[in-house]
């Protein structure tokens, strides 16, 4: 049993990369053959990293540690998403990104599940997908000069917060 992996990580990549390229030299391709596209599904909400998120707890021991393990998961989320958009942009990947909106009230913490509330997010994601908003996308660099841009001024090329859920164009602000 494995307990620590949600906490180091939320999302894994490494090995799948390698296998891919392993998969795809086998079958007589190169990497300029395919191109690739990096889907992440965060089942939660990714708050932008100059939002304070303040909830107050009780005293209680067992909410302090809901809260605790809560904000762990948070962080962890949100160092995996950019971890991964990164690692998507050096294997020059297009990256695509769902997540719970910040606009839907989660009455639950992440220990909790409710089935009515898994009922709206279900409800949520299926109208997401039928309206073509379900993912945000970022198109792979067309250099290291631009890797380097992105990663320097990351909300600037790619804005989680926006709510519409817009496709960035090659090269827009």
């Amino acid at each position: 049993m494995h307990a620590d992996g949600g906490v180091r990580e939320t999302a894994f990549y490494f090995d799948f990369v390698e296998e891919l390229y392993t998969a795809a030299e086998a079958a007589g391709l190169s990497e300029g053959d395919f191109k690739q596209e990096f889907y992440l599904l965060i089942n939660g909400a990714v708050a932008h990293s100059r939002e304070v998120l303040y909830d107050p707890v009780s005293g209680e021991l067992r909410d302090i540690v809901a809260a605790t393990i809560n904000s762990l998961m948070t962080r962890v989320t949100r160092g995996s998403v950019f971890r991964l958009w990164v690692l998507a942009m050096i294997d020059g990947a297009d990256f695509h990104l769902s997540f719970i909106p910040q606009d839907f009230e989660l009455k639950s913490n992440t220990l909790q599940f409710v089935p009515e509330e898994e009922t709206a997010l279900f409800e949520l994601g299926y109208r997401q997908s039928v309206e073509g908003t379900a993912w945000i996308t970022q198109f792979a660099p067309d250099s290291t000069e631009e890797i380097l841009e992105r990663i320097l001024d990351p909300a600037k090329r790619f804005d989680i917060q926006d709510s519409h859920r817009i496709m960035l164009k090659r090269g827009a602000n």
